[in-house]
């Protein structure tokens, strides 16, 4: 066993080392793989957020427009009632407001 036991053992570190060197060579290359991942999807990331930016501004934009669309058809029906109510007012006081303008 002296003889040979030595040798046993320096072959068996060998083994060991090399075993070592390849799981850490097989570490390296995952850590790359996900170094790499990451950095595309915060790439990725970035792009999304610029584009969730730009459509935020526009859904903002549309808002506004639509209030201010709203707002605008709100006065016009008020408008209307108001013309409605002139109309009703003019047509009650009958054939005299058509004398008014006949002579004028």
């Amino acid at each position: 066993m002296s003889r040979y036991g030595a040798n046993s053992w320096k072959l068996h570190n060998e083994v060991l080392v090399k075993m070592l060197d390849n799981a850490q060579k097989i570490q390296q290359s995952l850590r790359k793989r996900i170094q790499e991942i990451n950095w595309k999807r915060k790439n990725d990331q970035i792009i999304a957020g610029g584009e969730l930016r730009q459509l935020e501004e526009s859904w903002i934009s549309l808002v506004a427009k639509n209030y201010e669309i709203e707002r605008v058809c709100m006065e016009l029906q008020q408008e209307i009632t108001e013309l409605k109510e002139q109309e009703r007012k003019l047509r009650g006081r009958g054939p005299a407001v058509v004398e008014e303008n006949k002579t004028d």
